[in-house]
């Protein structure tokens, strides 16, 4: 009985010896170079360092701030840090040869805008042509922004940046890029009205504060990295948990440059960017970051087909057993005194590596299906985001326009609302009509004229980008008009799809074409855009579910518009396909209503 006692004693210290044997390590010391002055924008990192997260880790965080203009890429790919807070345009650096990689997207969506006052006769960002404006350095999707928009940044005054919006105020300059989460406050308690142009309304939504490393670092230190990273998520956790309390943390122990007020101002607006009721904190989509590279690229601002393997960290997802591995052998050691309970040991032990095998089995396969719904969530977010700021940017200019009794003006606004509103409901109806048993099947049959259906699709996306040029040809065969049988629903998502991929892949303010002809028995409808064009390896594989074209620049989705497109033209008895060439081109074609009277067509 006491060799038994003896025995379960030793059993019971020997996870205390492991345990004892990683604790005495001394902390490592990091550098984390932030991208701006002490304020909420880095409140995770506080949280981290306040609430013992790092230190749990096994690390000792040194915030440092950055200095007025100064580019965290460059200090850390130095060695002066050993992590940093940068933004997007880390791409831009990978491209120019810096080591860096970026490890997690810490909000969702940029906070990056030109802002302007109200009154100033800036109504759009066109209107900044010949104006004075503050631009920051590491405001390059802002560039990015107003090249989309067709406007030579030379033809913009630029005035130093003095990284204090009261220039603004004061009418030194006319207008500044800036972040929403913290200048404008200045603005709205000084009572001043303001306006702001984000490039989320063209479509470029960017990620904002990105956390990231070098590969030196990954290579050599991957634990340390995977430490790094835990801790500041639980800290960031932590900081939108208790945003008033770390508001008055950082004036107590960082900074007093601002007030609480300001700091809550900015903790509102890093939630709602961050959208962390949405996607973990942290997420990134290598679609997203693809998107990203190639939306500058095509503006000239980095070598196009960037490749982006090693820019994007991907962590082991291996479990990490060196303490399982001390504890098994401090096991080993005590069984060597229980050779009597040798055997009994070995089958528990079995046992329970094939239940935990199982169990991991399971979790992965459920992380995997978790991880895929992330992603899908994600991506759909972002396609809603273009027409929802189209309302909103409207909204508010249709709200100045009805104050200063611009009648027209007010009227080209609402247009634009109601064509955003009408794309928004169809990327909607789409996306649950995925999720419908046979959505794809006509249930409402009935004679459809083609040519005002797609004058109408027209018009609603003319209204929605002016920019661009929309064009209706109608060949003499197709004279009058040209009816078919359909389910009106279904056929006019068909097109809809047809030139909201038009819109996206083709080249700014392009012309986009809708060719209406009559065949035998048939009318043929073939959509044009002045885009990459489809390869014709591809030609039938984007018609497939979750596939897209290689060659998408600006183009977001999940690739289910195309695989809708044909299931429902087949349904009608028609065809679809895609011309190879240098520039985007659709071909539908659709059987001819029955004459009244006669045989079907």
């Amino acid at each position: 009985m006491r060799f038994l006692c003896a025995i379960l004693l030793a059993l019971v210290a020997c996870p205390a010896w492991a345990a004892q044997d990683g604790g005495s390590k001394p902390l490592e010391h990091i550098v984390l170079q932030l991208k701006w002055r002490h304020q909420f924008q880095f409140a995770g990192y506080y949280a981290a360092v306040a609430e013992g997260f790092y230190r749990d880790a096994g690390l000792e965080v040194e915030l440092v701030e950055a200095k007025q203009g100064e580019d965290p890429a460059p200090v850390v790919a130095s060695g002066m840090a050993t992590y940093g807070v940068g933004g997007s345009d880390l791409v831009l650096a990978r491209a120019k040869g810096l080591p860096v990689v970026a490890l997690a997207a810490i909000y969702q969506h940029s906070p990056y805008a030109i802002v302007t006052l109200s009154g100033r006769g800036i109504d759009s960002v066109h209107d900044l042509v010949g104006k004075r404006m503050m631009i920051e350095p590491q405001a390059a999707e802002l560039l990015a922004y107003l090249r989309y928009e067709g406007i030579d940044i030379e033809r913009i005054e630029q005035v130093p940046h003095s990284f204090d919006i009261e220039s603004l105020a004061r009418g030194e300059v006319d207008a500044t890029t800036a972040y929403v989460t913290d200048e404008v406050f200045a603005l709205e308690e000084a009572g001043l009205d303001y306006q702001v142009f984000t490039a989320r309304s063209a479509g470029i939504d960017f990620y904002g504060d990105v956390l990231f490393t070098t590969e030196d670092e990954l290579a050599r230190h991957p634990e340390r990295v995977s430490a790094f990273l835990k801790a500041t998520i639980k800290g960031w956790h932590y900081a939108l948990d208790h945003p008033q309390e770390i508001a008055r943390l950082i004036r107590a122990r960082y900074s007093t440059r601002h007030s609480l007020r300001h700091l809550l101002f900015e903790a509102a607006q890093t939630r709602r960017l961050m959208a962390a009721d949405v996607v973990e904190i942290g997420y990134m989509h290598e679609g997203r970051w693809r998107h990203i590279a190639d939306t500058y690229a095509s503006l000239g601002m980095m070598p196009p087909d960037f490749e982006l393997a090693g820019f994007l960290y991907q962590p082991d997802a291996r479990v990490d057993h060196r303490g399982l591995y001390r504890t098994v052998a401090a096991l080993a050691a005590a069984l060597v005194l229980a050779g009597a309970l040798g055997t009994w040991f070995w089958a528990l032990s079995r046992r329970l590596r094939r239940e935990i095998g199982e169990r991991e089995a399971a979790q992965w396969q459920t992380e995997a299906v978790l991880a895929r719904e992330r992603n899908l969530l994600s991506i759909l977010a972002h396609d809603f985001a273009t027409p929802l700021n189209v309302i909103s940017v409207a909204a508010q200019l249709l709200e100045r326009f009805l104050s200063s009794g611009d009648g027209e003006k007010a009227r080209r606004e609402v247009d634009r609302i109601q064509a955003a509103t009408a794309m928004l409901t169809e990327q909607i109806a789409a996306c649950l009509g995925q999720n419908r048993e046979h959505r794809d099947k006509p249930s409402a049959i009935g004679p459809i004229a083609l040519r005002p259906m797609l004058a109408g699709l027209l018009k609603e996306r003319r209204a929605l980008v002016p920019e661009r040029s929309f064009q209706l040809e109608v060949e003499e065969s197709a004279e009058p008009d040209v009816v078919i049988s359909a389910d009106e629903v279904l056929i006019s998502a068909v097109f809809a799809n047809l030139l909201d991929n038009a819109i996206k892949y083709s080249v700014p303010r392009g012309a986009i074409r809708v060719r209406l002809a009559k065949a035998e028995g048939s009318v043929r409808v073939t959509v044009l855009d002045d885009g990459p064009g489809i390869a014709a390896e591809e030609a039938e594989k984007i018609f497939e579910k979750y596939q897209r074209a290689a060659k998408a620049p600006k183009a977001g989705g999940i690739g289910l518009g195309l695989f809708m497109v044909r299931s429902v033209v087949e349904a009608h008895g028609g065809s679809v396909r895609a011309v190879p060439g240098a520039q985007g081109e659709f071909v539908v074609t659709l059987p001819l209503a029955p004459e009244p009277g006669g045989p079907p067509a």
